[in-house]
């Protein structure tokens, strides 16, 4: 629902984040190969942070979204997305990032957006549960210390997993946040998803 079916028009949050986070990277291993390169590839996350500041921040929203290029405006969908730059440590500090981590938090984890009356109701949509995207939340907090709100995302996901593994005796791609349940949208939710078992395991070793 974020690109409303018209994908193709869109410069997505996420996409681009990560491509810095890349770059930035880049930078560093350059620093250490001493190859020579470290300038460029700061150069290119810089140029793609001042693109980004540009065309996805969105001033009334304080936070970055996915912006259409062809009809010039930013998508009404607020994701897990506009999260990416903090994950990748892109900004200086966190504003509405905090208050939308807590509106998308449901009983049994992060939704993949805010609830809201969308044309469609698809499996990146609230209100279901990726692990990938407990992980980049809780990141996204940690990285700017905001603790207590990611160890409740970590803590819901753990419970979320270890009650429906009780039930089921499988791991799952994904959940319903709301009932805890499999998510069964678009398709049948296939069994033990290694970034399932994945983010479960990062999130009981960050909780010691």
């Amino acid at each position: 629902s974020r690109f409303d079916f018209d994908a193709q028009h869109y410069n997505p949050v996420d996409l681009n984040a990560l491509l810095y986070g890349l770059e930035s990277a880049m930078e560093e291993f350059a620093n250490i190969l001493e190859n020579g390169q470290a300038l460029l590839w700061r150069e290119r996350a810089n140029e793609r942070k001042a693109l980004m500041d540009k065309y996805l921040w969105c001033k009334e929203e304080g936070l970055y979204l996915d912006w259409n290029f062809k009809e010039e405006k930013h998508s009404k969908v607020k994701s897990v997305a506009s999260l990416y730059p903090a994950f990748v440590g892109m900004i200086e500090m966190l504003g509405a990032e905090e208050k939308l981590a807590q509106n998308m938090l449901l009983p049994y984890g992060v939704a993949c957006s805010v609830k809201g009356n969308y044309k469609f109701s698809l499996q990146w949509d609230y209100p279901n549960i990726w692990a990938p995207l407990q992980y980049i939340t809780y990141k996204a907090l940690k990285n700017y210390g905001v603790n207590s709100l990611a160890k409740e995302v970590a803590k819901r996901y753990i419970n979320l997993i270890e009650d429906n593994f009780k039930s089921t005796g499988n791991l799952w791609e994904k959940y319903d946040g709301v009932t805890g349940k499999v998510a069964d949208q678009d398709y049948k939710a296939p069994t033990m998803m290694g970034w399932t078992a994945g983010v479960y395991l990062k999130f009981l070793e960050e909780l010691k």
